[in-house]
């Protein structure tokens, strides 16, 4: 099984902490529990961002980042991201796109259907 499907359960899971935090926010203007929400995903994600194995498809990656999939081509053509996949199916690191925790975690969410 991919790496990326055994991580994709936490991913929704933060991804539904990081929605409920902005309801909090912009519902109830209570920032206390919409900051500490926040800071207990950023401490997850770092842990995951950890893991050197947690590797995306170019179109998981594409979700993740909000590059096309053309840009994350060219962007392992042009060696800033690491292919770790085939030729035929590429795949690059999570940790390597040094992307917005939250904005990873939300488009991967969207793009699943969660």
């Amino acid at each position: 099984m991919e790496t990326s499907v055994l991580f994709r359960p936490v991913l929704k899971l933060l991804a539904a902490w990081r929605a409920e935090a902005c309801h909090l926010l912009e519902r109830y203007d209570d920032r206390g529990r919409a900051q500490a929400i926040e800071a207990m995903c950023g401490d997850l994600e770092s842990v995951l961002a950890e893991l050197p194995d947690l590797t995306l498809t170019y179109e998981e990656a594409s979700a993740a980042s909000g590059w096309a999939v053309g840009t994350i081509k060219n962007k392992v053509a042009a060696g800033e991201l690491e292919n770790v996949g085939t030729a035929g199916a590429g795949k690059v690191r999570l940790r390597d796109l040094k992307l917005d925790g939250a904005a990873v975690l939300l488009s991967l969410a969207e793009a699943d259907g969660a």
